[in-house]
């Protein structure tokens, strides 16, 4: 790909890099520090004020509380995201904090008054659920064997094998459902075992098996929270960067493509007005952005047509406080879910106005000289919920919205009281948040907490885009999430570099 170095002719504002990322989320992170490790130099550009996306951790009262990211699966040793990180050069940097694994998560069904506990460690978890569900061994084992058989057939789940046309499985084509369907017909079986869906934000009548095994085995297998939260990864990557050619504007996006020839662009153009000759580049942002980057005169109506058809991923409205209950009074390491329903299609039905599935995650905080316990919970809520007030922005909403946020923060609360006495008067609420807050706080266009919906026989947008020297990647690209995200920037960085030189950087971070 040619440069534009055209002496005595190049504009006082234009600069030259090898690669231009648009997006500092996890997955433009990791595509800027994967492209440098290989020496090019890198522009990565921001449209927030700061770099991180739903990484960055906020504080309210001195506490600190997660945005976006809250806990993972492939931590272990032989974990994918282990590996990335250490090829990333942070693995000592993102410390990992381990549940019990006899308790990591627990199910809370209020109308059943019934609560199960998910250990980690699929031999725990298969034990466990046959001593719950008596008589369900084969359709217990037929779920965990599925799983293990498509994850073993994903090339994604190896770095050493990634491609950007893998190979579909069997379970690609039937869903989560239809499978369950056919194994059991055990309702409280089957809400057990499609529980993580809130973990991407899809129902089970919609996303394939293969799908919700990628995502969710690792979770099984271990799930982690880690030190620090989103800001371990940002401080991280930040130390990388200034060691490198990794050169970081914020406030900043790509807003038109130039000098395009053979369906290649020679030109980016911010909206600063500076113009950047690159021989690539990447944007990692929500595909509703990145239609609204590429000219149209380059894409095709079926290409519009199928991004617009896309549709939105579940959001959270979200509590966040404190409570001075003791850790042993609320353990701090395990993740319970409130399921007002046993049908997780319901839950996770986009025109549901009723009380929905509820995540409760306590973390003590050091903050000062003592630790403090900090509490979220995350309840699915979806765009409807606030279309009244979608055209409105953060500092600027009616009081309509405002007493729309106390009575359903006093809902989500009464339920966490139901189910245990810490989150009642020995609880602080600290504020509160919807999928418009989101929306603005992360610059995405609708506040998803997943990006797209992985529904079955969907065609994300990932790889080379109709302008050929542009990519997409993030969590709408492959698989939603962190893991997700970053192996879409590993695939991407494969493309980018070729096999080979890909196949050396692996090597070269492995050392």
């Amino acid at each position: 790909m040619r440069l534009r170095r055209i002496l005595g002719t190049v504009k006082s504002n234009m600069t030259t890099v090898d690669h231009i990322v648009a997006g500092s989320g996890i997955a433009g992170l990791c595509v800027a520090r994967l492209l440098n490790m290989a020496g090019r130099s890198v522009r990565l550009v921001e449209k927030a004020p700061r770099i991180g996306g739903s990484l960055r951790r906020f504080r309210r009262k001195g506490l600190p509380f997660d945005t976006g990211f809250h806990f993972t699966g492939a931590l272990g040793e032989n974990g994918i995201l282990r590996d990335m990180l250490r090829i990333l050069g942070m693995r000592d940097a993102v410390r990992p904090l381990f549940p019990d694994p006899d308790q990591a998560h627990r199910f809370v069904f209020e109308s059943l008054g019934k609560e199960i506990d998910v250990p980690c460690g699929l031999p725990r978890i298969r034990a466990r659920l046959k001593d719950v569900f008596q008589g369900e061994s084969r359709a217990i084992d037929g779920y965990f064997d599925r799983m293990e058989h498509v994850c073993r057939g994903t090339s994604a789940m190896s770095l050493d094998a990634l491609s950007l046309s893998p190979r579909p499985v069997d379970e690609d084509y039937v869903t989560l459902q239809e499978t369950l369907d056919e194994l059991t017909d055990n309702a409280l079986l089957k809400a057990v075992l499609s529980g993580f869906c809130m973990c991407y934000g899809t129902a089970p009548a919609q996303v394939s098996f293969a799908n919700h095994a990628r995502i969710c085995l690792a979770m099984y297998e271990g799930v982690a929270r880690v030190e620090h939260g989103g800001n371990a990864f940002i401080d991280a990557f930040s130390d990388l960067f200034k060691a490198g050619s990794v050169d970081i504007s914020t406030g900043t996006w790509v807003e038109d493509c130039l000098d395009i020839e053979n369906d290649r662009a020679g030109l980016f153009r911010l909206n600063t007005g500076e113009e950047i000759a690159a021989s690539s580049c990447v944007l990692t942002m929500h595909p509703f952005e990145i239609l609204r980057t590429l000219p149209r005169d380059r894409i095709s109506k079926a290409f519009i047509d199928r991004i617009e058809a896309f549709e939105p991923s579940c959001g959270f409205f979200s509590v966040f406080g404190e409570t001075d209950a003791s850790e042993n009074d609320s353990p701090t390491d395990q993740i319970v879910s409130l399921f007002p329903d046993i049908d997780l299609n319901a839950l996770l039905d986009p025109t549901r106005t009723d009380d929905s599935a509820l995540v409760i995650l306590n973390s003590a905080e050091p903050v000062g000289t003592r630790t403090r316990l900090a509490v979220t919970g995350l309840e699915i809520a979806s765009q409807a919920s606030v279309a009244p007030w979608r055209n409105t922005r953060t500092g600027h909403r009616p009081p309509e919205y405002q007493a729309y946020k106390t009575e359903r923060a006093e809902r989500m609360l009464a339920r966490m009281k139901a189910y245990s006495g810490v989150y009642g008067d020995r609880f602080r609420l600290l504020d509160n948040a919807s999928p418009l807050t989101f929306r603005d706080w992360l610059h995405s266009p609708d506040g998803s907490a997943y990006g797209v919906r992985q529904k079955m026989g969907q065609y994300n947008l990932f790889g080379k885009l109709p302008v050929r020297n542009m990519y997409a990647a993030g969590q709408s690209a492959v698989l939603p999430g962190l893991v997700g995200a970053m192996v879409s920037a590993f695939m991407i960085c494969r493309a980018v570099l070729g096999k080979d030189a890909f196949a050396r950087l692996l090597h070269q971070g492995r050392q």
